[in-house]
């Protein structure tokens, strides 16, 4: 297919608005027929790119547009976590297949050693060596509200639980969520290699997540608790049938563009694509074989090292949203520095401004350097409340960034509202061309595509 036919077969899968039983049916209703009437014939950002993506995609696997469409139509808006895990496995396969060295004609959909089988999302051969991918993406839903208070990213002891909990709010770590991918991920995997023909592949798990992944490299391999290391709070799951993990970021431009339901400003400098621009795909890779070789993927997976950049790519204990500061290395202080540690740490109460889309910003307070250039244990906390101090003021820095707030776009959503019943109920009865740039009478088109529209953001609801 092409992109014509791609935006044509949405349209015949997805429903218009002709009639009131497809009010807010579908994710894609807005972006296929509200957008165009309101953007003169313009297409969203997001599905010119997916359908531009689809094109690329469709011309070396076959039939994989219709598929994916198809599969895509059928999820409900009351259920968008099915229609996020379809994107993001489109998302990664598009990837792949701009590797250099792939074999863009040697992909294989939902390969399985035996039929009805459990099977992982595709195989290709990259660079002459066949890989296994499976894709796994959490509900984000689950994730609001992350940024009040104390946010735990490891397993904590009920001391210092308790110690948070006298100063703060508590939530916890999402490591039970990581922990499920890769259980999941190691039993599919372990019946697929039973076949002969994938007995070799390397098999990658692919963890879509979104700027918070600092909560998935601590579930994997926080020295106290990782599940990737020796002192694993799930010991009972195996992680041997996979080779390597990748671990993107990609969820947090798919939520921007989806988070306010049918409305966003796509002219602001900030919404602008989802495949494409700055916030394409980022991550890291972490190994578990010696077949898996990540700098295959350095391009845009960074194999984890202890001294990479970003705070938020390193194995937290626990984030302090409230004072912006994140914590590395608590559980190899002594008990009793541990302690006054947790409670100088819980009494900082800098306030900084909360953006919408959780967006993430942390000084990072690193013990364990600090430990190891520290004699005393007077100097140890004296160089800790310095780290601290200075965190706090890189996180006030950040808070500097152009990030748009909540109320600036409901703001806007308000006035786009306005603006679009007046453009409608202005072409009513008329005899004009349909804004939507079909060719067609107002009258003959999205009077009728829209005729039962119920504007919805997610502040309405």
């Amino acid at each position: 297919m092409n992109r014509k036919e791609i935006l044509n077969y949405f349209q015949t899968k997805i429903p218009s608005y002709e009639l009131k039983a497809n009010q807010n049916k579908h994710i894609l209703q807005f972006d296929l027929y509200v957008h165009p009437f309101f953007s003169n014939g313009r297409n969203t950002h997001f599905i010119t790119q997916f359908s531009e993506v689809l094109e690329f995609i469709d011309s070396y696997v076959e039939n994989y547009a219709q598929i994916t469409i198809d599969s895509i139509a059928s999820y409900p808006k009351s259920e968008p976590q099915q229609f996020f895990q379809r994107v993001a496995e489109v998302y990664v396969l598009f990837n792949l297949l701009n590797i250099e060295g792939v074999d863009r004609n040697s992909v294989i959909l939902e390969p399985s050693a035996r039929n009805q089988g459990k099977n992982p999302e595709y195989r290709i051969k990259i660079k002459d060596i066949w890989y296994a991918f499976e894709v796994k993406t959490p509900d984000h839903r689950t994730f609001e509200n992350r940024q009040q208070g104390v946010q735990t990213t490891t397993r904590l002891s009920e001391k210092e639980v308790s110690i948070i909990k006298r100063y703060k709010t508590l939530s916890y770590t999402k490591d039970n969520k990581v922990k499920d991918f890769i259980k999941s991920a190691d039993e599919k995997f372990s019946e697929y290699k039973t076949s002969s023909d994938y007995s070799r592949d390397i098999k990658i798990l692919v963890i879509v997540w979104d700027d918070f992944i600092n909560e998935v490299v601590s579930s994997l391999i926080n020295p106290h608790a990782g599940i990737l290391t020796n002192k694993s709070f799930a010991s009972d799951i195996s992680f041997e049938n996979i080779d390597g993990i990748l671990i993107s970021r990609f969820l947090t431009p798919l939520k921007r563009v989806f988070y306010f339901g049918e409305v966003f400003k796509e002219n602001n400098g900030y919404i602008q694509s989802v495949f494409k621009d700055k916030y394409n795909i980022k991550g890291l890779s972490i190994t578990l074989s010696d077949s898996f070789n990540p700098l295959i993927f350095f391009k845009n997976f960074r194999p984890y090292t202890i001294d990479i950049e970003a705070a938020e790519y390193h194995p937290t204990d626990f984030i302090d949203w409230e004072s912006s500061i994140g914590v590395i290395g608590l559980n190899n202080c002594p008990q009793n520095i541990k302690e006054s540690l947790l409670k100088h740490l819980m009494k900082l109460n800098y306030k900084k401004e909360i953006y919408s889309f959780n967006y993430i910003n942390f000084g990072l307070v690193n013990i364990n350097k600090i430990w190891d250039n520290s004699i005393k244990d007077s100097q140890n906390l004296n160089n800790i409340r310095g780290v601290i101090e200075f965190s706090k003021l890189m996180a006030k820095e950040d808070l500097k960034s152009p990030e748009i707030n909540l109320k600036t776009f409901e703001e806007g959503a308000l006035k786009y509202k306005e603006v679009l019943e007046k453009e409608y109920n202005n072409l009513v009865g008329t005899e004009k061309l349909c804004k939507c740039n079909s060719g067609r009478l107002f009258k003959d088109c999205c009077e009728i595509n829209l005729k039962n529209y119920e504007y919805v953001t997610f502040f309405e609801r």
